[in-house]
This record gives structure tokens, sequence and C-alpha cells, in this order.
């Protein structure tokens, strides 16, 4: 969808808006290749200037393939003061796009979210409602889930509204929407 000339687009132009008014903006991908071949990778690249890689836990198994030896990122800090978990993302609102499946990027990124503090609000559209639906009962809340079709005008210029109807504002979006024919 980086290259869909109308989401390309409005991808540029709230890169430009977002990060006037501070807000996070996390892409991810299983291919850096897909961001750097994409048309529009020179604004993702300026607009961008923090990016964090995230390991990927199974990338030792043939080297490694005791489950013992995964180098694991810490899912909590605590705060010397008070000796309570810190919520890194504690009154947070994110909206995330692409929770399909409970392996997916997306998915995890909602769950972390959640257990970090953040209030999430997903995205689907068509027949993936019903997929989206199932899958969000599996995060630790439920979040709502709006209308969004990426390549649809009309959605596009609704999500304002439609978001709002659940948070007052974002602080955070995630995009992890993959394209695949329509026969996938």
């Amino acid at each position: 969808f980086l290259d869909a000339p109308l989401f390309a687009a409005r991808i540029r132009e709230w890169l430009k808006t977002l990060r006037k008014k501070n807000v996070a903006v996390v892409f991810a991908t299983q291919s850096l290749a897909d961001i750097a071949e994409s048309a529009i990778a020179p604004a993702l690249i300026e607009s961008c200037p923090t990016r964090i890689y995230l390991p990927n836990e199974r990338a030792f198994e043939h080297q490694q393939p005791q489950p013992n030896h995964r180098v694991r990122p810490p899912t909590t800090t605590t705060d010397l003061t008070t000796e309570r978990p810190v919520m890194l993302l504690e009154g947070k609102k994110l909206l995330i796009t692409g929770v399909l499946m409970d392996s997916s990027i997306a998915f995890h990124v909602a769950k972390i979210a959640q257990e970090q503090g953040a209030e999430v609000v997903l995205t689907s559209f068509g027949r993936t409602t019903k997929i989206t639906t199932a899958i969000a009962r599996r995060l630790p809340q439920t979040p709502p889930i709006i209308e969004l079709d990426v390549t649809n005008e009309e959605d596009l210029a609704a999500l304002p509204e439609r978001v709002r109807e659940h948070v007052p504002h974002l602080d955070g979006v995630l995009h992890s929407i993959g394209f695949a024919p329509q026969g996938a």
C-alpha cells in the first residue's frame, strides 16, 4: 500500500502534519526493502528520524535450536522511587491497522501497547472486519474497530471523525497493512 497513489499522498501529508504535532508514527514491516523500494521512501526516511529495530526472536533458531538461548527484550521497567512497573505508554492513544492474525506484527504491537498502558483503536474493512473482530478478542482488552479502507477516499476523509468517536486524540499510528491480490 505504500505505493498506492492515494495512500502515498496521504502518508506524505500526514507525516508533515503529524510531526509538527509531536505525534509518533510507526511503520512495521517484515522487510526493510518494502520501505526502501517504495515511491515514498525519501519522505519516510526524512520524516521518521528515529528507527527502532526489534529483534526477531526466531532469527537464530538454525544456529541455536534451544529455546533457552533466545534473547528477549524486557517487557516492563520499574520506577525505583515507587517500585511499581513503569507503563511506558500509559495514557497514550494508538491507531493500529493490519490486525488480521495473532501472529502479525500489528497484533503484537497492539498487545504490548495495551500491556504498557495504551488505549488502542483498530481498523479493518469489508470481509476482513470479521477476522479482525475475532482476533481483537485475544488482546488484553478488546479494542474498538473502525472502518478504514486506505484505498478509499471517503474512508480516509472520515477517519478523523471515526477515531474521535473512541478517543479524543491520537498519540501514535501503526501502519501494518500488507497488499495481497483479491483472490488471496
